[in-house]
Order: C-alpha cells, then sequence, then structure tokens
C-alpha cells in the first residue's frame, strides 16, 4: 500500500495534498485490482497539470493500454473506491 503519496512534488502548491492507495496482483487468475482509499486534486484549475491522473495498466512494450472510465489523464478525486483489471480480455469492473 502507498500511503500518502504527495500529489506533486515539483509544485509547492500541491505540497499538502496526497493520495493512499494499493494495487493487488493475483497471479493466478489474471486479476489486477486498484484500491484508491483517498485520491485529491491540488485545486480546481484546469491548466495545472499536477491535477490529472490516469488509472490503468499497460502491456511492458507499452503498446496496449487499459484505463478505467473517466480515470485516464482527467482531473479527478476518489474515496474508498476499487476498480479491477480482468486479463486477458480486460474487462474493467
Amino acid at each position: 500500500m502507498w500511503r500518502s503519496i504527495p500529489t506533486s512534488k515539483y509544485l509547492d502548491t500541491c505540497s499538502n495534498t496526497t493520495s493512499t492507495f494499493q494495487v493487488v496482483l493475483y497471479e493466478s487468475t489474471h486479476v489486477i485490482d486498484v484500491f484508491i482509499q483517498n485520491k485529491t486534486t491540488c485545486d480546481n484549475d484546469p491548466l495545472n497539470y499536477a491535477n490529472y491522473a490516469t488509472v490503468g495498466i499497460q502491456n511492458v512494450a507499452a503498446t496496449t493500454t487499459y484505463t478505467a472510465p473517466g480515470k485516464h489523464a482527467a482531473q479527478f478525486t476518489a474515496n474508498n473506491e476499487g476498480i479491477r483489471f480482468h486479463l486477458p480480455d480486460c474487462q474493467i469492473m
């Protein structure tokens, strides 16, 4: 589990915002769960790149990607949310 990860280490305006999340890999069933305890944004500025995030997975060659609906290069917050990626056809639940 990653706890209190800074939103951005490069922007002073984001120094007090953090997120906590966990990724669980189930090797025998090809399932990947992403649990977000909390995910915040710095502010409501759509021009602030630190507000944007992606929840997803990609293959080792970075030629195939799967992202959660509404969470691809998007500005969002989340609390106690779970997202499941089920491979090989990658159904997102």
